[in-house]
Order: C-alpha cells, then sequence, then structure tokens
C-alpha cells in the first residue's frame, strides 16, 4: 500500500500529497482516535476501538487519495488485424 502526507487543513484523513514515514501515519491515527473519543466524550468506548477504527479511516483516505493522483493509463490505439488484403490468402497463405 502506498502511504501519502496529507496537507494540514484540520482533517485527519485530509487531502494528500506526499510519502509519508511510518511515524507521520501513526500520528495520524493517534489524532483520529483522539477526536473519535472527544466526539463521544470519552465515554461509552474503548481506546482500542478508537485506534483500530481511526486505522481504517486513515488508511483509507491515504489509499484512495493515492488512487486518485495516479495518471490515467493511456490507451494505445487499437491494430487494424484483418480487415486490408495483403495479397496473401491468410488461410492457405497462398498469393492472389
Amino acid at each position: 500500500m502506498s502511504v501519502e502526507k496529507r496537507k494540514l487543513n484540520g482533517s485527519p484523513e485530509a487531502n494528500v500529497s506526499q510519502p509519508v514515514t511510518a511515524e507521520e501515519r501513526r500520528r495520524l491515527i493517534a489524532e483520529a482516535a483522539y477526536y473519535r473519543a472527544l466526539g463521544r466524550g470519552f465515554a461509552n468506548g474503548s481506546p482500542e476501538d478508537d485506534w483500530l477504527q481511526a486505522e481504517r479511516q486513515i488508511d483509507n483516505a491515504l489509499l484512495n487519495s493515492s488512487r486518485q493522483q495516479r495518471p490515467a493509463a493511456r490507451q494505445l490505439p487499437k491494430q487494424d488485424t484483418g480487415s486490408r488484403r495483403t495479397g496473401t490468402d491468410s488461410r492457405s497463405g497462398a498469393k492472389h
């Protein structure tokens, strides 16, 4: 999986643009887990569940952003393989 770096705009799953280190990824996950716990008032949940959910959230955001940044595959023109007459009977190899 390609891991990307976010642009700082206040969201743990913000836009990303450059590769991140494992430490930066861990920090993004920790920040997202903190905001999950904060959002529920630090009650009725567990830090482990917050971490696991934040990890999925960040990994999905990083994966999706790396997919969006890849250039589209260039399609090559199709080769014409049969409608032109070459002077040879393709079934027998005989010249016309």
